[in-house]
């Protein structure tokens, strides 16, 4: 407040709150009558005189409205396989956060940070899934007041989600095609979110026997030293086939599965029954004996005959 001389003019302004409430001040003139409260709205400018030795006091009135807060949304996001579930609650000047727990975590939180937590014991990625309802409340903070019919409560239930998964895997073996021939049997994996570790006994293009190959997908591959490749010779042997499930998957079974794949002997030619040609001798027709290749068959009137004679 300056002091000034004569009809010199003292301007004051008075800005209104920046939260929305209004400030009230009381303007006083020395050995003068006091002016009542008058509000102080944006930009508001009012102009008393002063004269000689009088001055001008402001004095702001302490009873007023404090600043309105709003609060904001809690976001939440349930676990799926293989994602962690998550908990927004967003950082607002003037609201504080509590938070009640039950499920694998049971406890009162009194001052819940604001930020982004993951949905675990203790809020990381690493933690223990967290299971069961989560209650969050705002509350303003001192010298602050929530605004009317501002949310100050969410509630929402996390869950386990169904991750059990299966897995399979069948073989068809070898058989001979020809002499010295055989066909190149397959492996087939089946299994959604799973994949598989194979050690093969023998040496394969992957390494020496016992060589360990990881993350090997669902599929069918031939029974070649290397599987990807359709020119690759055939593979003969123990092969070990276990299952393995995607992160956030649990495998109902991942017992491993063992194949011998062994090699057909297709170097002897199996025998054929055929008939080359047939002889008639006389009487055959009506009696006698029927060659066929050298199978002889004796009629029915023939056996009739022998057995008149021996009568």
């Amino acid at each position: 407040v300056q002091k000034n001389d004569g009809t010199n003019t003292t301007t004051i302004n008075f800005a209104e709150d920046s939260y929305g409430g209004t400030v009230h001040v009381k303007v006083y003139v020395h050995a003068a009558t006091e002016w009542d409260y008058v509000p102080a709205n944006l930009n508001y400018q009012s102009t008393y005189p002063v004269f000689g030795d009088k001055y001008i006091a402001i004095d702001v009135n302490t009873d007023c409205a404090p600043p309105l807060v709003v609060t904001q949304t809690v976001t939440f996001a349930n676990h799926t396989c293989g994602v962690t579930g998550t908990v927004g609650v967003p950082d607002v000047d003037g609201v504080r956060y509590e938070a009640d727990l039950n499920g694998t975590v049971v406890g009162h939180v009194e001052n819940f940070p604001a930020g982004t937590f993951y949905a675990t014991d203790d809020g990381t990625s690493t933690g223990a899934p967290f299971y069961g309802t989560i209650t969050i409340n705002a509350f303003a903070k001192d010298g602050r007041v929530l605004k009317d019919g501002a949310t100050t409560e969410w509630t929402y239930v996390f869950t386990k989600p169904d991750c059990d998964v299966t897995a399979s895997a069948t073989a068809v073996m070898p058989v001979c095609t020809g002499v010295d021939q055989s066909s190149v049997g397959s492996v087939t994996l089946t299994g959604e979110h799973v994949t598989w570790n194979i050690v093969a006994e023998n040496a394969t293009a992957a390494g020496p026997g016992g060589t360990l190959i990881t993350g090997v997908p669902s599929g069918t591959y031939d029974q070649r030293l290397d599987g990807q490749d359709p020119s690759s010779a055939p593979y003969y042997g123990k092969v070990t086939f276990t299952p393995v499930a995607d992160v956030g998957y649990t495998l109902t079974d991942a017992t491993p599965i063992v194949f011998n794949i062994v090699k057909p002997d297709c170097s002897k030619k199996p025998p054929v029954l055929a008939f080359t040609g047939f002889d008639i001798v006389p009487g055959a027709l009506t009696g006698g004996l029927l060659i066929l290749g050298g199978l002889y068959f004796m009629s029915r009137s023939t056996r009739r005959r022998k057995m008149a004679l021996k009568m």
